[in-house]
């Protein structure tokens, strides 16, 4: 293949081989259990509301605020995308800062991971980090395998350099202590 646009048009044909191809069938769920499917009564079986609160006036009532509030974000997000790219092009710029200060590779995208080894390490930095005013999440197996359990800094358009230059500063001060 030659192009992504060449995958993308061979992978239905691939995953029918298999067997693999998905077929969207239009379910209509009405309750937490039941649904109709093809005119068809049924109790459904294959559903991720495990607790079963998708249906509780709460839930929606918080689902429909949280839609009112961000609906808005979301569907002007691909306007500004094409229309602004230097606000798209800050996250990566922020995640460079960080890299060039603590002399790691340079990303190639907005995430950063910091890879400490043991998982303890890294639950360690980043309660450390949290201490000092910086909320950044420890990975560890078994998202990721034994011995490469890491930080994952996360850049967006909202961190100012100086931010930056604080979290690379608070970051070096931990791998010296743990050194």
């Amino acid at each position: 293949m030659t192009s992504l646009d060449d995958f993308a048009r061979a992978r239905p044909g691939r995953l029918a081989v298999r067997s693999l191809k998905r077929t969207l069938v239009e379910t209509d769920r009405y309750s937490a259990t039941q649904v109709r499917r093809d005119g068809r009564e049924m109790i459904s079986f294959c559903y991720n509301d495990y607790l079963n609160l998708s249906h509780y006036p709460k839930v929606i009532e918080a689902a429909v605020a949280a839609t009112e509030r961000f609906a808005a974000a979301a569907i002007a997000a691909p306007e500004i995308m094409e229309t602004e790219p230097a606000l798209v092009a800050l996250p990566l710029q922020k995640a460079r800062l960080f890299a060039r200060a603590l002399k790691l590779p340079a990303p190639e995208s907005c995430v950063v991971p910091l890879i400490l080894g043991e998982a303890e390490a890294a639950l360690a930095a980043s309660a450390s980090l949290a201490e000092a005013g910086y909320l950044v999440t420890a990975i560890r197996p078994p998202t990721v395998p034994e011995r490469t359990a890491r930080l994952r800094f996360t850049f967006t358009a909202g961190h100012d350099d100086a931010e930056v230059e604080r979290i690379a500063k608070a970051v070096r001060g931990l791998v010296r202590a743990a050194a």
